[in-house]
């Protein structure tokens, strides 16, 4: 992409003047925002503010950007100045969700937070944003994802720490730092979760776990991942899962099991299995 520019989001930008004066539950409202926004981009970039509990946004340090000359001129987010998260100078516990919704005081009539607001509204996105939110807890934000990214950028900076507290004192350890930070990644997953929950008025959570098969008989994939091994998770029951089958040459679909009966590929799970069952693709290799 060529360099672009990037702005702080206010209102008066266009596709949040937009945003105000239109219905986004309208499916071409929506289809106007989304030839101004990357609406992919935009879900990822405030699941991820919302995970890291950044309690110092999105009053300020927004930053949008675009490719002012290429084919695809819409609109993606940019993080930027995100210290203030991972429980460092944040709350763990804190309800980003809720805050989303919330006035700040610098910003009391909440232009900051209007276009994901109204894109909320949409039954569509909306749901589309849970289902997201299920798969990058359970993938990209699950606690060991995190604490291993976390300890490989640790073992890179850990040799200028000293020169650093020399530099900068601090009331605390680098390392209890640390620890708090692996302590964030494994507890705030159930909390963003709950939050969730609370604020869409959803029935919970369950666990949902799919079993990987012979990868010579068949694939499997879960909304849209392919599963190198077996796949346990948390998701919404208001929001469908997909779980998709696929044979390898030579073998056709037979069905799954946990589910008699049930012989499509395709399936949209929105309930749980019986407990300690898996989801799993059953092959049968082609007659000569």
């Amino acid at each position: 992409m060529a360099a672009g520019f990037g702005v702080h989001l206010r209102p008066g930008a266009h596709q949040v003047d937009y945003a105000a004066q239109h219905d986004l539950r309208e499916p071409g409202a929506l289809a106007h925002v989304a030839r101004l926004v990357d609406l992919e981009n935009l879900t990822d970039y405030y699941l991820l503010q919302i995970y890291a509990a950044n309690n110092d946004w999105p009053h300020q340090n927004v930053t949008v950007f675009r490719d002012p000359a290429g084919d695809d001129r819409r609109f993606r987010f940019l993080l930027w100045d995100i210290d203030h998260a991972f429980w460092i100078d944040s709350d763990l516990h804190i309800d980003m969700v809720h805050w989303l919704y919330t006035p700040h005081p610098s910003l009391p009539e909440m232009g900051d937070t209007l276009l994901i607001r109204r894109l909320l509204e949409n039954e569509g996105f909306r749901e589309a944003f849970l289902g997201r939110a299920a798969h990058l807890l359970n993938t990209t934000l699950h606690p060991d994802n995190v604490i291993a990214a976390l300890e490989r950028l640790a073992a890179r900076i850990a040799p200028d720490i000293a020169l650093e507290e020399q530099r900068w004192q601090s009331t605390r350890p680098w390392t209890e730092h640390l620890e708090r930070m692996r302590d964030f990644a494994r507890r705030r997953p159930d909390i963003v979760r709950q939050h969730l929950v609370d604020r869409f008025g959803l029935s919970g959570t369950y666990r949902l776990a799919v079993g990987a098969p012979d990868p010579a008989e068949g694939a499997v994939w879960v909304d849209g991942m392919p599963l190198a091994g077996d796949y346990e998770g948390i998701h919404f029951p208001d929001v469908a899962v997909e779980v998709r089958a696929e044979p390898a040459p030579g073998h056709s679909f037979v069905g799954w099991e946990s589910l008699p009966g049930e012989t499509g590929a395709l399936l949209h799970i929105r309930y749980p299995l019986p407990a300690g069952e898996a989801l799993r693709p059953v092959f049968a290799r082609n007659r000569e």
